[in-house]
């Protein structure tokens, strides 16, 4: 298990620190403007994408051991093409998306979709290697592409740019998931094409519905602070956000190899205690890589992201460093909830976080602008966490001080690095 947390985490680290380039560039080149008016597209984006993933996302994780190939992708490849078509028009008529961007809007969160159901089954396939790979490719090739584009073909700019590297990256990661998919495909005896697709609704709709609803709870505030502050103030924010949230890449890879195991075992104590441990050790990694990010100095920022106005970026991480802290955890406890079939708990901790959002930033976030909308995002991420814990502790039986960390849970990490560098000999 250690050694495919180590090649997710080792993905998830290299892809993030990618897409901290991208922001980089984009934020010098394109501006605090540019950056809101990018952060809102790929939020409507990825709104469209968690729509598909009613149907095409973790429900794939836990049915793809289960039940037929074939019958599994069709039904989600048709359910892409329905989502991404009606989601991006409701969008652009209600005027939440600019009418410019209707074609790209609609074409960009199909590719990506589809793409998102390949990953889903691999990962259900427990082949966490090739998904990394994938993963990499995607933001390496958008970097790459956008910095082409900036230097050699005179857009600089031009949000286009950004756009023309999405289109780039989103298709070569999806050729590829492509190809691993034909490569090795499990023929399972299955039941009928209606009742596979009955099956995927029914279970992508509790997991994936949490998944919505916590997109929405992270970015809501984006579509406030762009209605009451503007898009250049929401690009300093969204930058910033970026940034912090990039600590979440060691929960979130850690998750990822927790939920393929969960999903594939039976062994409910094993589950249980895999989470608790690896909650421990999110916790703490987390916390210590926060620190960094609050003892850069003000100015280091205004020089890395070419404006003064960038400056309040270390602001950001100030208001969100305790809930994002704090929420590494909700990675492990959603895993552990989903793998075991309790996806109804993750949607109501997400529903619970997103009615703290809403309440606060209308309230919050007119007033306070980026410190309103910090302070918001931390009371939502403290609130879901704590319902999340309270829930598994009730299901599987734990107590708090099981979460206090022990010497044990240090040795245990310590023994799978030692076993892990033995048979890498």
């Amino acid at each position: 298990m250690f050694k495919k947390i180590l090649s997710t985490f080792s993905a998830q680290f290299l892809s993030g620190l990618i897409s901290i380039a991208i922001v980089i560039l984009t934020a010098r080149y394109l501006g605090p403007e540019g950056r809101g008016v990018i952060a809102l597209l790929i939020f409507n984006i990825s709104l469209i994408v968690m729509f598909n993933n009613l149907v095409g996302g973790g429900a794939l994780v836990y049915l793809t051991p289960r039940e037929n190939f074939s019958r599994l992708i069709t039904a989600s490849y048709l359910w892409a093409i329905i989502s991404a078509l009606s989601v991006s028009a409701i969008l652009t008529l209600t005027g939440l998306s600019p009418e410019k961007f209707a074609i790209h809007l609609f074409l960009l969160s199909l590719i990506n979709a589809v793409n998102g159901v390949n990953t889903n089954i691999l990962v259900g396939q427990e082949r966490l290697h090739e998904r990394n790979i994938s993963l990499i490719l995607q933001v390496l090739v958008q970097l790459l592409v956008f910095y082409f584009i900036l230097q050699w073909m005179g857009e600089r700019s031009s949000v286009m740019s950004f756009i023309k590297a999405l289109y780039a990256s989103y298709l070569v990661s999806f050729v590829l998931s492509s190809m691993f998919l034909l490569k090795k495909k499990e023929h399972i005896v299955s039941r009928s094409f209606a009742a596979v697709t009955k099956s995927l609704f029914s279970y992508g709709f509790y997991v994936q519905a949490g998944g919505l609803i916590q997109l929405l709870n992270f970015r809501f505030s984006y579509y406030l602070m762009e209605k009451f502050h503007g898009t250049s103030v929401l690009g300093v924010y969204s930058t910033g956000i970026s940034l912090i949230e990039g600590l979440w890449i060691i929960s979130r890879s850690i998750s990822l190899v927790l939920y393929a195991r969960i999903s594939n075992t039976d062994d409910t104590d094993l589950a249980r205690l895999l989470t608790i441990r690896l909650i421990k050790f999110a916790f703490i990694i987390t916390a210590v890589c926060l620190v960094p990010l609050l003892l850069i100095p003000t100015d280091v920022y205004v020089e890395i992201f070419n404006g003064e106005e960038f400056g309040e970026i270390k602001s950001v991480f100030l208001y969100l460093g305790i809930g994002t802290v704090m929420f590494s955890a909700s990675a492990m406890l959603s895993a552990y909830l989903s793998g075991t079939g309790q996806f109804q708990v993750n949607t109501k901790a997400s529903f619970i976080g997103l009615i703290a959002t809403v309440v606060l930033g209308f309230w919050l976030i007119p007033t306070y602008e980026m410190l309103g909308a910090g302070l918001t995002a931390s009371a939502s991420y403290l609130i879901t966490v704590f319902y999340q814990g309270y829930q598994f502790c009730k299901l599987s039986h734990t107590k708090l001080g099981e979460f206090i960390p022990q010497k044990d849970d240090f040795q245990l990490i310590q023994n799978e690095i030692r076993t892990y560098l033995l048979r890498a000999r």
